[in-house]
């Protein structure tokens, strides 16, 4: 591998987005840490300000506190695989054996790229007042996916793994930014009630307002070694962020309303509920706000072309601009169900299916666990879950969390984390409440 060619594949790790480390999300932040230890199985467990985020039909249930609220909740995502970061840092500073790095790109060829995501999700304010609820929250959410052949470039130089030169496609690589802030307001309300239970109904309106978006879209291109050439095309889409000509970053790149309605029956030891989010939802990003490059690079022994010139949305190809006329916030049907199998212990299970895919709010395309909490003190609950999911074709896996909290006369003090393993990556959450009441 000379030293031209590691030049070159520096050029690619970085138009390709290797250095940044997908979560799946949602449009409103989690702001409950005890839904992230039970393994985000919740629909039937949310009340107070979780509600919200969760199921709007728990604030009309009899067991709904007074009054709770929450602020600076905050979340950290990150992962890397299939190769991970504690196996990058066992050679750094050191060269990777042939061996070794014939085995990785194996790994990385098997799941299609070596994908990394990274991200946070930061509710400001959850409040909660009898029936009623309101959540302020932001996301930011990072995925990259370095495309089989670009990692080969990278490990092997203009050879493939056994040495042989030959042509190298370095396709299918992409980049994905995405940060919004949402608004929410709840109401939930008893519709029915008996002396077995009580029958409960929620709605949620919200308001989202995009601020930063980053498609790098499915790269194309060839490295060959005689010649020596080296061709990538990765066209990317971005919101504008200012520059010197009076065009001032836009903090509204996007804007749109949508409506979450949940129900939920309670009785004394069980609650059983379902909830549709996103039964409505209008947003879409502004093409004002838009720009476009071309992204193509050209190397080879006599020339060294790039054209990285930022344009108008107006000009780019058809194709890409459908891309961004599909980013919405999909649908997604939830039941769940909560029991109480005993004073200081309830355990919970949830069914989760998002009806398409979703570049906005990458959530598991299906989601099947369970959680429980369980109280040794009446002020320390315990809590854990387990979830089989499914982020589309090809990468499915499970996540476990577990999480400890302290509920002191005045406040709450909260701490959960929860892993994620799939075919495409090991992801690590990691969510700390610092103040909160009930709910």
């Amino acid at each position: 591998m000379n030293a031209r060619t590691i030049q070159l594949a520096v050029v690619l790790a970085i138009a390709a987005g290797a250095a940044l480390p997908r979560h799946a999300v949602a449009q409103i932040p989690n702001p409950s840490t005890a839904a992230l230890a039970m393994a985000e199985n919740f629909t039937a467990a949310a009340r107070g300000y979780s509600a919200v985020a969760w199921n709007p039909a728990g604030l009309g249930m009899a067991d709904n506190p007074g009054f709770s609220f929450t602020f600076g909740t905050i979340a950290a995502i990150a992962g890397l695989g299939p190769l991970t970061v504690m196996e990058l840092a066992d050679y750094a500073g050191q060269e990777v054996p042939f061996e070794t790095r014939r085995e990785w790109l194996d790994r990385i060829k098997r799941a299609s790229g070596e994908t990394g995501r990274a991200g946070s999700h930061v509710t400001g304010l959850a409040l909660q007042a009898g029936p009623v609820a309101f959540q302020v929250g932001t996301t930011l959410a990072i995925s990259a996916n370095l495309a089989p052949g670009i990692a080969e470039l990278i490990m092997f130089g203009n050879a493939d793994q056994d040495g042989t030169p030959r042509e190298i496609d370095l396709s299918r690589s992409r980049l994905d930014v995405t940060a919004y802030t949402t608004g929410a307001a709840s109401i939930g309300l008893p519709i029915a009630e008996t002396a077995a239970g009580r029958l409960a109904l929620g709605v949620t309106g919200k308001y989202t307002m995009g601020h930063v978006l980053v498609r790098g879209i499915e790269s194309t291109g060839m490295a060959s070694a005689d010649p020596l050439e080296l061709r990538l095309e990765f066209p990317i889409i971005h919101t504008h962020f200012g520059n010197d000509e009076d065009e001032e970053f836009e903090i509204r790149g996007g804007t749109g309303f949508g409506l979450d309605v949940g129900i939920g029956y309670e009785t004394p030891e069980l609650t059983l509920a379902a909830t549709i989010r996103n039964l409505f939802n209008n947003f879409e990003w502004d093409p004002q706000t838009l720009r476009f490059r071309d992204g193509s690079l050209l190397f080879d022994s006599e020339r060294q072309d790039s054209d990285l010139e930022e344009r108008y949305f107006s000009e780019a190809p058809p194709a890409l601009a459908r891309v961004v006329n599909d980013l919405r916030f999909a649908p997604v049907l939830a039941a769940g169900a909560r029991y109480l199998v005993q004073d200081g212990l309830l355990v919970t299970g949830d069914v989760r299916f998002a009806t398409s895919d979703s570049e906005m709010d990458p959530v598991p395309r299906l989601h099947i666990g369970g959680g429980a909490e369980y109280r040794p003190i009446s002020f320390i609950p315990l809590r854990a879950g387990v979830a089989l999911i499914s982020l589309g074709e090809g990468d499915s896996g499970w996540q476990v969390g577990g999480g400890i909290g302290i509920n002191l006369p005045v406040l709450d003090l909260m701490v959960s984390a929860m892993r994620r393993s799939t075919t495409s990556s090991l992801d690590t959450v990691f969510q700390l409440t610092i103040l909160g009441r009930k709910g």
